[in-house]
């Protein structure tokens, strides 16, 4: 395999003579009988309406609730947004304590990290408002029959309480399609 590059800074690709230079574009070779059949992959934004309250034990300090399934096969997201307002209840609860994330497995600890915060790193309340804003520009690649997401959540409380969110969240992905296909 042969790599080269334009000088629009384009790779081209030759695979044994398969594919010519064409300026930016890949042009086939058809004496050799190859055929190029491209697809446009279009970003899709799913756009989340939260108003939720989650039931968090204290014996946990973490819950999650499901926000949706992706398309079966392989996903790739590019990135998300979160602009939600938080409150809650129960013994010892704390806004500046609240943490929330998003991920494609739902909580299993309080630190909420890994796959638990793989599309939107983890976020903290702000104390006053309860506002929780961040973005993530960082891409994940997501795959298998039912590749989900959480919205999940954590904070420290002496007794069973509830996170009420409420707010949007935007997740901006790529459908790769199903690989098996």
């Amino acid at each position: 395999m042969h790599v080269s590059k334009t000088r629009s800074n384009f790779p081209n690709l030759a695979v044994q003579g398969a594919l010519v230079k064409s300026g930016r574009n890949l042009t086939a070779n058809t004496a050799s009988g190859i055929k190029v059949v491209q697809q446009a992959l279009l970003a899709r934004t799913a756009v989340f309406k939260i108003d939720t309250t989650i039931v968090v034990t204290a014996a946990l300090d973490y819950a999650s609730v499901k926000l949706c399934d992706l398309p079966t096969g392989q996903a790739y997201v590019i990135g998300a947004r979160a602009n939600l307002v938080a409150s809650g209840t129960g013994t010892g609860f704390v806004l500046s304590a609240v943490d929330v994330a998003v991920g494609s497995v739902a909580a299993s600890n309080v630190a909420l990290t890994s796959t638990m915060a793989d599309v939107l790193a983890k976020i903290d309340a702000v104390t006053v408002t309860g506002l929780v804003q961040g973005s993530s520009a960082v891409p994940v690649a997501l795959s298998g029959t039912t590749p989900d997401l959480f919205l999940n959540v954590s904070v420290a409380l002496t007794a069973d309480g509830t996170v009420r969110l409420v707010g949007t969240l935007e997740v901006t992905y790529l459908d790769l399609g199903n690989p098996a296909v």
